[in-house]
């Protein structure tokens, strides 16, 4: 099943492209199933406790307290260790953007930079900073 608040039609059209779904529960005009209506719809379908649910936003807190499991998607990866009281988490994908960065720190290397600077400790202690900028130190 593919439960989302976004509206029926562009649910559908997702569910469509994809090919993976059996059923569609979205928004309608008259009903907005985000939050605690999802929660409720899915309770209705399936049980308590009787579905995995895949989200990525703190809007989606309601439904997994009243799912068996998580999946936790992008920010909401990060959800269980902020204290959020969650069912067992399956799996989390990070939030692409935030890997990219997290990525580009690493190849940064920033814990090697203290101890690049103290290479340099040395010459500015001696008081020899003037070498640094191509004068000769006459011996």
């Amino acid at each position: 099943m593919f439960a989302t608040a976004a509206p029926e039609r562009w649910a559908r059209a997702v569910a469509d492209h994809l090919g993976i779904f059996d059923e569609v529960v979205a928004s309608s005009h008259q009903h907005n199933l985000k939050g605690v209506r999802k929660a409720e719809a899915l309770v209705e379908r399936f049980g308590e406790g009787g579905f995995c649910y895949v989200g990525d936003s703190l809007a989606d807190l309601a439904v997994w307290r009243r799912a068996g499991s998580a999946v936790l998607v992008g920010p909401a990866a990060r959800l269980d260790s902020a204290g959020a009281s969650l069912p067992p988490v399956e799996t989390r994908f990070p939030d692409p953007q935030l890997a990219s960065l997290v990525a580009a720190l690493r190849a940064l290397r920033p814990h090697q930079w203290s101890k690049n600077l103290l290479a340099f400790v040395p010459l500015l202690v001696s008081g020899n900073v003037e070498d640094m900028q191509g004068r000769r130190v006459q011996h």
